[in-house]
């Protein structure tokens, strides 16, 4: 089985207190993160358990002490926190939808809009700067309700 298809059947890790991590990630030094985490570097140790293990320890500062490119999501269970993360050049996508109840979030704009809840209106002001080529801000997509993590956002 290749690497990428290990992590993904691997996914969402759980941990013992109940928290979950989602991670669409390839790790830059991973070595060096594992030993700042006191772990050692095995063969079965892939990047999103590292991402896993990364975001227990720190929390929502996590994201802070990875180096390469990931998106991703942890729930902590104990305080009842959602971290959505981004590297810092933007390298994986992440968004997310905003509802009264709960937050719905996804690599892919597509698997949002898959979704009967997810309002589908365009934003007319981000879709004439795309079709003018203005400079957009970071956040806002051409559907008015999905936002995106920003580069090296949290």
């Amino acid at each position: 089985m290749r690497s990428a298809e290990r992590d993904f059947a691997l996914q969402p890790a759980r941990g013992v207190l109940g928290d979950i991590v989602a991670a669409d990630c390839r790790l830059d030094e991973p070595q060096d993160i594992a030993a700042a985490l006191g772990e050692q570097r095995s063969g079965r140790r892939d990047d999103a358990a590292l991402v896993a293990l990364a975001c227990r320890r720190w929390g929502a500062a996590a994201a802070a002490h990875l180096n390469g490119g990931f998106a991703f999501a942890h729930w902590d269970e104990t305080d009842h926190r959602l971290v959505l993360a981004r590297d810092a050049l933007g390298t994986r996508p992440l968004y997310y939808v905003e509802h009264p109840q709960y937050l719905i979030f996804a690599s892919a704009i597509p698997t949002l809009l898959a979704l009967p809840e997810v309002p589908r209106d365009l934003d007319d002001l981000v879709m004439a700067q795309y079709l003018t080529i203005e400079p957009q801000d970071h956040e806002t997509t051409v559907y008015r309700h999905i936002r995106r993590v920003p580069p090296g956002g949290c």
